[in-house]
């Protein structure tokens, strides 16, 4: 197996950040360097080992990586051609001086948790704390701090080498050489697919004005407050398991569509641009509000694109059909993904840390297959080929005798996957939950908050060992009973389980809506007050790093997706008007 290499840097300060402790696990051997050259004394200690070409991971290569290249000597060649910046985010970054070619890669676009989360979920030793605040350049060089900082820096590096270790053993057998060819865990579930599961020779790359029409359609995941619990309710919350690695079980098209214009409905299979009109008590089609870019389920009369089984559903329920535009239909649909979705469903029972890989890799598919065709570049262009007159320019930045350049680009974009699968998979989860809502609602129960692929439900009597359909109320989950709950808006809530509360607040660093309690949280959204909070917000525009202490003010009542009566306890869908 092979032995993975990782660093780690710490820095202080704020508005200019600073590189003080340095450290790495490179062919086993653990190595640090202390103070504001421990940048470059890493990469020389690596050029002393004469290695030809090595692979180093960091968790967070966009942090990481930018430090690198804010403190790389100009004896150094930065590869542009290998490295790979997206949007700001460093997947890689190359570099070679001499023959010496080293590639940093980030273990954090592999599995995208925290270390503290990871160290739990794989049974390693636990990460440090460090109070990071409390560093400063007059204080720094203390020898009781140096020795923490080191021990916590290296902690941080053991815990990434230990994870890496872990998933190459399951992954070894499945995708070979992962390590050279994947930067992400999308990357991972795309090439799975494509490499062991690909039966049908399905379209990777969809024609981009194809991809245009169909993207209207993709919507993505339901989030929505209906309410709140009575006193004396019997609160429930359940996550669906495998909501998306499920839905990929099912019966997906299979070839090119071919369009029509104002087609009579069918109910067959594609995507129909429609205008329709909505009554429902739980409205079932999205809308994506164009001033807003908010996604709604509204009521009232509105135009959209739906795959053809969410708008079943929606004229089955009592939904008006008053128009149809066009069709893109399938002749054909096949099972396109079930080898894949049963692999990733029956290796999740292997262990814990199975269960969490194999629970993102599908989901990490579909986001793949959906993603929008990359219209920026990033180049490394030398100061006489720099013209920002002749480029659409986002942003740059100066490394030693080179510009790093984002620019706007059109010309030859290609699509990377197919959004005709990500928005059916993301409209047959919508159809279950809403399904599974319905029977819920069927029996007595109220629902009370949805995100994706959970939900939130109240009854007035005891509910434990009950069926749902999909849902089964099973007493020995700790995560199912509340004992208090508050829903203010789209990801903004607060519950009290047993065991534990959780509160979260959209835009708010999580470690800071930890400090909120339940009853501060319900005053604030009850009396209609605000609260400003001070939280450190890290900025990277074109890889310049600091934190800067800003202000956020705390608004709980603003919810505009639904209306909430007098009360607080519901809240009715909007009506939207034709124009």
């Amino acid at each position: 197996m092979p032995s993975f290499n990782v660093i780690d840097i710490e820095t202080f300060g704020s508005s200019d950040l600073k590189p003080y402790c340095c450290c790495l696990i490179i062919n086993d051997r653990r190595v640090s360097s202390y103070g504001l050259n421990c940048i470059n004394n890493i990469l020389t200690f690596i050029l002393t080992l004469k290695l030809k070409v090595v692979t180093i991971y960091a968790h967070n290569l966009t942090f990481d990586g930018s430090l690198i290249l804010g403190k790389l000597d100009p004896s150094w060649d930065i590869l542009d051609k290998k490295t790979i910046i997206r949007k700001g985010s460093i997947y890689s970054l190359v570099i070679q001086k001499n023959s010496s070619i080293l590639i940093f890669k980030c273990s954090s676009k592999l599995l995208p948790l925290e270390l503290s989360e990871i160290a739990l979920l794989f049974d390693l030793p636990h990460k440090l704390f460090l109070n990071h605040k409390n560093i400063s350049f007059n204080n720094f060089l203390n020898n009781d701090l140096r020795s923490k900082v080191t021990a916590y820096c290296m902690r941080d590096v053991e815990i990434v080498n230990s994870f890496l270790f872990k998933i190459s053993v399951i992954l070894k057998n499945i995708i070979p050489n992962w390590q050279h060819t994947c930067y992400s865990i999308s990357g991972l579930a795309f090439n799975l697919f494509k490499l062991n599961f690909d039966n049908f020779k399905i379209n990777l790359a969809l024609a981009l004005p194809l991809d245009e029409i169909i993207r209207e359609s993709y919507y993505g995941g339901r989030c929505e407050v209906f309410g709140n619990p009575f006193l004396g309710d019997y609160i429930y919350h359940f996550d669906f398991t495998g909501m998306y690695s499920n839905r990929l079980k099912e019966a997906f098209p299979l070839g090119e569509p071919f369009k029509k214009i104002k087609p009579a409905w069918e109910n067959k299979p594609g995507f129909y641009s429609v205008r329709v009109r909505s009554n429902l008590d739980m409205p079932i089609l999205p809308f994506r509000c164009k001033q807003t870019n908010k996604l709604l389920f509204p009521n009232g009369e509105f135009i959209g694109v739906y795959w053809y089984e969410e708008l079943a559903l929606f004229l089955n329920e009592g939904g008006v059909l008053i128009e149809i535009f066009w069709s893109l239909e399938f002749k054909s649909m096949d099972f396109l993904f079930k080898d894949f979705a049963d692999f990733c469903t029956n290796s999740r029972l292997n262990s814990k840390i199975d269960k969490v890989l194999w629970k993102l890799i599908p989901n990490s598919f579909i986001g793949r297959m959906g993603l929008k065709p990359d219209c920026e570049k990033t180049l490394f262009l030398e100061e006489w080929e720099y013209d920002p007159r002749r480029l659409d320019v986002i942003g740059d930045k100066k490394i030693n005798n080179k510009w790093l350049v984002r620019i706007k680009h059109l010309e030859n974009t290609q699509n990377k996957g197919n959004v005709i699968y990500s928005s059916i998979v993301t409209a047959k989860a919508r159809i279950m939950w809403w399904k599974s809502a319905q029977k819920i609602i069927l029996e007595g129960g109220r629902i009370l908050y949805c995100d994706t692929d959970s939900i939130f439900f109240s009854f007035r009597e005891s509910k434990l060992g009950s069926y749902f359909g999909d849902i089964f109320l099973d007493p020995t989950k700790e995560d199912l009973i509340i004992e208090k709950a508050c829903f203010a808006a789209s990801k903004a809530y607060s519950v009290v389980f047993k065991k534990k509360n959780i509160t979260k607040i959209k835009g708010i660093p999580k470690k800071r809506s930890i400090d909120m309690n339940f009853e501060e949280f319900e005053r604030l959204f009850l009396e209609g007050e605000s609260k400003n909070i001070s939280v450190d917000f890290f900025r990277k525009k074109n890889l310049n790093l600091k934190i800067e202490e800003i202000s956020k003010t705390i608004n709980l009542g603003g919810y505009d997706k639904r209306l909430f009566t007098k009360d607080k306890k519901n809240t009715k869908p909007l009506t939207i008007y034709p124009i």
